[in-house]
């Protein structure tokens, strides 16, 4: 535009000047092209400085535009690797243990489709005195000639020096191409280390600095980043230090395969690249280089310091892993200039010196020049009219595609309502009494239930159903995730029970069958989906409870001979992962005594997560406070209850999770003869 503007101006003078000239002397026609020609080669070179350093500055926004949508890809490399590390670490806080098959069972899939991960390792904290232990145990898993090893001074792996604890590679996927690493205590590395105590004492995903592996014969730099892993209770750590910390899962991420994958999503043509570890000594910084020369024209310490050679097109970013620095440095290569660059600064220079120095043969062709300008301008007037036409037909189109798709709106949201309808109409409100055929009021057992859903529909799902004449079966399950999606999973769980309903008097039979067959189902689609459920039998003809626990929320118990409350599975060591984790995991049945006037109050962790205005979760305490206090109402009043309490502690009446509640009251005393 502003050439055009320049090529305008210049011919609107020159037409000027050409009036003038047809008037003058010869003397004057000499003294205005003297004045015409230093008027051109000055504008001529004015304007080529000022194109050239608008090129400049157009090349470095491309040249950056280019680096940054690499960088996008990688830093989206980084945090899907990282998500995965967060969810095997998900793995070890939903078990109790994670035996070896487990563990390369969930992390197979993860390094198979994520080619970055060089590898995925569970790594105990050992004490010396159970160091024999874990060797025996590896020896029993498989490897025979397994031991706690460190590298001697011509890094070799031999057997480590008795120290007083170890951080040995104990699990590792994929196994081939890191068995050499198999037992390798990382505490013997002084930059490992300072990263396991730093995260040992804090509870945070560090990273190290880049590091050689110990399985690599080719010098390839990795970065190692730990997830601390301690004793839990209800998904949380208990205490937070180096003494109680049971070990890290730990991803292994090898810097050039990173690079290899970001380049799958984008490629960098023609750009060099380095990426640094400002950390790191002198000399050192640089870990690995992509497509680089040998010379890259620019010092280590100019390129951490961020400093760019005059007119040189270069660009620095600082990315992180986890908590750990570093740097990419990006320089185009000689290709990326020539398929980019233009020479317009050049045309202009030389066009406007050819039009300087023809000038006179130019004003004898004046009047055919303006009638040609005065046809691309009316060509031009043309074009813009049918661009106006053409603007207009567009704008036609979008407001009919947003008619279109307000329309499409509206039809999802009376989707959402039917589905939130039909919801509603599967929620549980004919409870089975006992014995049968008497009425509630009468019953030797009592319910109360409350479901309030986040959204539309929910994820969260109770069933009482009667299993023979003398026993019920009481189900709660989450879905993990919210919305439709967690709905759709509720439906199938229905369907599911409804299919092993003649196995359902046993509840470590029932959830081990249910597990399998809903895992069977879910592993066929790539999303991940499980379920935390809790099942229990009342079975009033032996005066018992029994019951197991996949991954739920342990319910409370309020005897009526005591006066606290207490978790119902008590001692017993009946909890299992959450249904859809593992397909082949069995789960344990625990049994309780049936009493007169006990109080059971299932739930969801929609309730206990509920938080105030500071951020402060409702959590386990307060809600057996609340429960204690309210225990003496009938089953649905304490729900009531319990639930104004949660609302008067956050001060909101909404909650952003799905809340299900479920209230059992024991009148066994009552007479066993329907009315």
């Amino acid at each position: 535009m502003g050439t055009l503007y320049m090529q305008g101006f210049g011919i609107e003078s020159f037409v000027m000047q050409t009036k003038k000239l047809t008037s003058f002397s010869k003397l004057q026609s000499t003294t205005a092209l003297v004045f015409i020609s230093i008027v051109g080669i000055a504008m001529s070179i004015i304007a080529y400085f000022y194109l050239t350093k608008l090129e400049k500055k157009l090349l470095q926004s491309e040249f950056e535009k280019d680096a940054n949508t690499f960088i996008a890809s990688l830093e989206r490399e980084i945090a899907i690797d990282l998500a995965e590390l967060e969810s095997t670490w998900g793995l070890y806080v939903a078990s109790d243990f994670v035996s070896r098959d487990e563990f390369n069972l969930f992390t197979t899939p993860i390094v198979e489709k994520h080619k970055s991960i060089q590898a995925l390792e569970w790594v105990p904290r050992i004490r010396h005195k159970d160091r024999s232990e874990y060797v025996n145990k590896a020896r029993e898993d498989g490897f025979s000639s397994f031991e706690i090893k460190e590298l001697d001074d011509q890094q070799q792996l031999v057997t480590a020096e008795k120290r007083e604890t170890y951080y040995p590679i104990y699990y590792v996927e994929p196994f081939a191409g890191n068995e050499y690493a198999l037992g390798y205590d990382l505490a013997s590395d002084p930059v490992r280390n300072a990263t396991i105590q730093q995260s040992a004492e804090t509870g945070e995903m560090l990273a190290t600095k880049a590091v050689k592996l110990v399985q690599e014969t080719k010098g390839a730099t990795a970065i190692l980043v730990f997830k601390p892993f301690y004793p839990q209770k209800d998904n949380t750590a208990v205490e937070i230090s180096v003494d109680t910390l049971l070990g890290f899962v730990l991803g292994v991420y090898r810097v050039d395969q990173l690079f290899e994958q970001a380049l799958n999503y984008y490629p960098l043509n023609n750009i060099e690249a380095l990426f640094l570890d400002v950390s790191a000594p002198k000399g050192d910084k640089i870990i690995y280089s992509y497509n680089m020369n040998n010379e890259t024209g620019v010092s280590e310490t100019e390129i951490t310091e961020g400093i760019s050679p005059e007119n040189e097109l270069t660009y620095t970013y600082n990315i992180k892993v986890a908590n750990q620095a570093f740097k990419l440095w990006f320089k185009p290569a000689p290709g990326y200039l020539a398929n980019i660059r233009n020479y317009i600064p050049l045309m202009v220079l030389a066009i406007g010196l050819i039009f300087t120095l023809l000038v006179s043969a130019y004003m004898r062709f004046l009047m055919s020049r303006e009638e040609h300008i005065k046809q691309v301008v009316q060509r031009r007037t043309i074009e813009l009219s049918d661009e106006i036409i053409e603007r207009k037909l567009v704008e036609v189109q979008l407001e009919e595609s947003a008619t279109e798709l307000k329309g499409k709106n509206e039809e999802l949201e009376n989707d959402l309502v039917l589905a939130r309808e039909l919801q509603q109409a599967f929620v549980l409100t004919d409870f089975p009494s006992y014995p049968e055929g008497v009425a509630l009021n009468e019953s030797q057992v009592r319910y109360g239930r409350i479901y309030i859903p986040s959204g539309a529909v929910g994820g969260d799902y109770m069933d009482i159903r009667r299993l023979s004449e003398h026993k019920i079966g009481v189900f709660m399950g989450d879905v993990s995730g919210h919305g439709l999606r967690a709905a759709l999973v509720v439906s199938s769980l229905r369907g599911l029970f409804e299919q092993l309903s003649d196995i359902a008097d046993n509840p470590g039979d029932f959830i081990t069958k249910l597990n399998k067959s809903f895992s069977s189902i879910f592993q066929l689609n790539e999303r991940f989906m499980f379920v935390s459920c809790f099942y229990c039998v009342l079975d009033f003809e032996n005066k018992e409870i029994s019951f197991t626990n996949a991954g739920h929320p342990s319910p409370f118990i309020m005897h009526s001979n005591k006066s606290e409350v207490d978790d119902l599975t008590g001692d017993q060591d009946i909890h299992g992962p959450a249904v859809g984790l593992t397909p082949n995991n069995v789960y344990k049945t625990g049994k309780l005594p049936m009493q007169d006037g006990d109080v059971i109050f299932l739930y969801t962790d929609g309730i206990y997560e509920a938080h105030n205005e500071n951020g402060e979760e409702y959590e386990f305490e307060r809600l057996k406070d609340s429960l204690k206090r309210h225990a003496e109402l009938p089953p649905h009043d304490i729900l009531v209850a319990m639930l104004n309490d949660v609302k008067a502690f956050s001060h909101r009446s909404e909650f952003e999770d799905d809340v299900c509640m479920l209230a059992l009251g024991f009148n066994i005393e009552k007479s066993l003869v329907p009315a």
